[in-house]
């Protein structure tokens, strides 16, 4: 017979593999920065014995973002979990931690602080998300230097020359898709500073998705998801099939 806390360390390490499998293999076991829009990552769930399976999870996530790949892995659960293979996908999670929403994400908006110099400056701040999003990002926050006797402004990304003509300057583009305008009467030697803030909320194309997916190079764990990428009419079903065989060649059954 097991002794009580030996049985408590074999329940406890199985309930510890029943949760988030999914969501941790279409992470591919890389855990996130911000646990409000997150969920706790099993690093030992994923692994990447099939490169064709890993391929297939890199065109189905995002890495360059914490947030993005959040929203991204959300969305594909949510899809996965509305799909015929429902059931099938949640013997990796008996538990089922899903059916409950507890993730909260940030809002979306544009954000400035004039961290020196406040009374000096204002900022007009003008942004388009499309052209934030190519970027592969959902959020940002850039630190800025306004050196008014070369009229530049710098940060960590780029530094952008501007002009003045009287009391505006030429809109400045600090990072794609987020541009600003300053008025000041520019007299001071004295640098401003500030900071922008972006957050986004991605949508998934799903038709481009689909399309990316389509000239891929699927592998199946499966002939049933094969026949049903293959035939199915419903996009939302050939879909799903693809995330559950990418997730099943990747999840990590017997981890060390």
């Amino acid at each position: 017979m097991l002794s009580r806390s030996v049985l408590w360390i074999s329940i406890q390490g199985y309930t510890l593999m029943m949760i988030n499998q999914i969501w941790s293999v279409l992470s591919k076991g890389k855990p996130y920065a911000e646990a409000t829009y997150s969920r706790k990552v099993d690093r030992t769930a994923f692994t990447d014995e099939s490169s064709e399976a890993v391929q297939m999870l890199d065109l189905l996530c995002p890495f360059s973002d914490d947030l993005l790949r959040a929203y991204r892995v959300s969305e594909l659960l949510d899809l996965v979990l509305r799909s015929p293979f429902a059931d099938r996908v949640l013997q990796l999670d008996p538990i089922n931690t899903y059916d409950k929403t507890s993730l909260i994400f940030p809002d979306p908006g544009v954000s400035v602080e004039i961290t020196a110099q406040p009374t000096a400056l204002r900022l007009f701040v003008f942004s388009d998300d499309t052209q934030f999003l190519a970027e592969g990002r959902s959020s940002v926050v850039v630190s800025c230097t306004v050196d008014t006797t070369t009229n530049t402004v710098s940060s960590e990304w780029n530094t952008s020359t501007y002009s003045v003509t009287g009391s505006l300057s030429s809109y400045v583009t600090i990072y794609p898709g987020i541009r600003v305008r300053m008025q000041s009467d520019f007299a001071s030697a004295s640098p401003y500073t500030f900071t922008a803030a972006k957050t986004v909320v991605p949508t998934t194309d799903y038709s481009e998705l689909l399309s990316a997916a389509e000239a891929s190079r699927p592998v199946w764990s499966d002939p049933t998801l094969e026949e049903t990428w293959r035939f199915d009419p419903l996009w939302s079903n050939r879909l799903a099939a693809f995330v559950v065989s990418a997730v099943e060649l990747c999840h990590n059954a017997s981890p060390a």
